[in-house]
């Protein structure tokens, strides 16, 4: 399969056509190996450390916000895999994860800042 990731990577004359990030979602999202392989490594290292926080602090959910996980469906489920493989049953079991499938992403600002004056007040 002819990757769209190495496509932007190639050489057009001598300059290098750097991809943006939406474009490298899009592709691991439509099947692009290469663009795969880059979001598991990315899912992987996240969920290890991620799962090592989780073990630790017990939260009740995690929310994933920014340009490399918005409408990345495939990076998300990744981590999610991954994490949940390596926490601790009951806390896997209470944890809610989610992510946002909108740029502009409304609930999870709401959400983002009900936590943060949560943590200003205990």
């Amino acid at each position: 399969m002819y990757s769209q990731v190495s496509h932007h990577l190639s050489h057009n004359n001598t300059e290098i056509e750097t991809p943006d990030i939406k474009k490298v979602v899009e592709s691991a999202n439509q099947g692009d190996r290469l663009a795969q392989r880059i979001f598991l490594e990315v899912a992987r290292a996240l969920g290890l450390k991620l799962a090592d926080l989780c073990n630790v602090f017990n939260p009740d959910g995690i929310i994933f916000r920014g340009p490399v996980i918005d409408n990345n469906t495939f990076l998300f489920e990744n981590i999610e895999r991954e994490l949940r493989s390596r926490v601790l049953l009951p806390i896997s079991e209470a944890l809610e994860i989610s992510f946002s499938q909108e740029e502009n992403d409304s609930i999870a600002k709401g959400l983002a800042a009900e936590s943060i004056l949560r943590m200003i007040k205990v």
